[in-house]
């Protein structure tokens, strides 16, 4: 596993680990994250059960989850994170984006929740 030094002696993780590890592109992460942000306050039906902001280390959490099927005392674990804390954030956020049918690309076409766009 090859990783490269980024700025200020950070790794930097490549697509192929980020798929692996999350189970979709960074790219699709951040059409993920953009359509959580942008619900965010419009969203009345989960509007009562957001006390803050969710983070985006918050949606690593919940693909992580997701990806690796792992039980949520292994990702807890794995995340270092208290397990009500896990789970308020990844099911929150599941809920979020569970009526959400297709993601639009930059190129304007739909891909499903899931599929691999290259």
């Amino acid at each position: 596993m090859a990783k490269t030094k980024g700025k200020k002696g950070k790794y930097v993780m490549s697509n192929r680990e980020f798929r692996g590890m999350y189970g979709c592109s960074p790219d699709m992460c951040v059409r993920i994250w953009s359509y959580i942000d942008d619900n965010n306050e419009n969203n009345d039906e989960a509007a009562g059960k957001w006390t803050s902001r969710p983070e985006h280390f918050h949606l690593l959490w919940m693909l992580f989850y997701l990806k690796t099927g792992s039980t949520e005392d292994v990702a807890c674990s794995y995340w270092g994170v208290d397990g009500n804390t896990f789970r308020k954030w990844v099911w929150l956020l599941i809920e979020k984006i569970s009526n959400v049918n297709s993601i639009v690309s930059t190129n304007n076409t739909h891909h499903q929740m899931g599929e691999q766009v290259n």
